[in-house]
């Protein structure tokens, strides 16, 4: 069984850069299915922020239902029963729930967020997919960047965490959701990727930088017309979600070192963030990087000194 997990964050459709094109995931089933010689389960799987109309329950009162189905807006339903992919052997997994289908897991080596407590809640799908490969969208975000590492964010079950995954459940006693931003002492964003990582067991991950964001994680418009998008034509792939993210960064031509989920990954054992122990093959980053402009409301919290 094999574990496709996209980046779906809002209803758009493909082409945008704000989720993952489902062209690339349609590659990258074919890949699969063909590698495999036909053997093998694939399973696309994403627990987006926005809720499907009958995930109402567990989101705010200020909630509205942004699926009628799975990721119809994006595309997604579409894999089912297109041509391309008849013989595949591939379905679609909802990994925000249903709740019955969520585990309670230990962090290896109890994690980074104290938030956390060395535990999370994750769908079964993940812990039983004998490979896991990540699927996701270069772009900006306040966290630096969000590539392979960021993308493991959408593994936290929103049925438990809420939607948005910073909010909570509003029926849960005891409430459980991430530490963001601005609402404690400090935020634990960076170690939240992190914990999930390590549990999250990722073994390839394709990113698709066809059509990318700057500074912001979402699509802008103004006049009808996104004002942030970054077309670079690219695929970048790897087996170590660290050195990608690496590579990530610098093609967006941002310090890899002053993105702290990568440095903290590359400290947790996770991959390597030091550039002469990173091989590159196809284009060079030199010839292929570009400037993405950086979250301007977030550019003050850029750059960490030595630790």
């Amino acid at each position: 069984r094999v574990l496709i997990k996209p980046n779906i964050v809002d209803p758009e459709p493909p082409g945008v850069g704000e989720i993952t094109d489902v062209r690339v995931v349609k590659a990258v089933a074919l890949l699969v299915h063909e590698a495999a010689g036909g053997e093998v389960e694939i399973v696309v799987g994403e627990g987006s922020p926005r809720p499907m109309d009958y995930e109402l329950q567990f989101a705010p009162s200020w909630s509205s239902p942004a699926w009628k189905k799975l990721w119809d807006v994006a595309g997604f339903q579409d894999l089912l029963t297109d041509p391309d992919l008849q013989g595949v052997n591939l379905r679609l997994a909802n990994l925000n729930g249903p709740r019955d289908e969520l585990v309670q897991v230990e962090i290896p080596g109890g994690g980074y967020a104290s938030t956390n407590a060395g535990m999370l809640w994750v769908h079964r799908e993940v812990l039983e997919a004998d490979v896991h490969i990540t699927v996701p969208v270069m772009k900006v975000h306040n966290t630096g960047i969000t590539v392979g590492l960021k993308n493991n964010i959408g593994l936290y079950p929103s049925t438990k965490y809420g939607f948005s995954k910073g909010s909570g459940v509003p029926q849960d006693d005891n409430r459980v959701r991430l530490i963001h931003y601005g609402d404690m002492p400090r935020d634990w964003v960076e170690e939240e990727i992190v914990d999930m990582a390590l549990v999250a067991d990722v073994d390839f991950v394709v990113v698709d930088a066809v059509m990318c964001l700057e500074r912001s994680k979402g699509a802008k418009r103004s006049g009808g017309k996104i004002t942030n998008q970054v077309r670079r034509n690219m695929i970048l792939a790897g087996s170590d979600i660290v050195a990608v993210d690496h590579v990530a960064a610098r093609l967006m031509e941002q310090n890899p070192d002053d993105v702290a989920h990568v440095t903290l990954a590359a400290l947790a054992g996770l991959g390597q963030n030091q550039a002469d122990l990173i091989e590159v093959v196809g284009s060079s980053v030199e010839l292929s990087c570009l400037p993405f402009v950086k979250d301007p409301y977030f550019t003050s919290d850029f750059g960490q000194s030595n630790r």
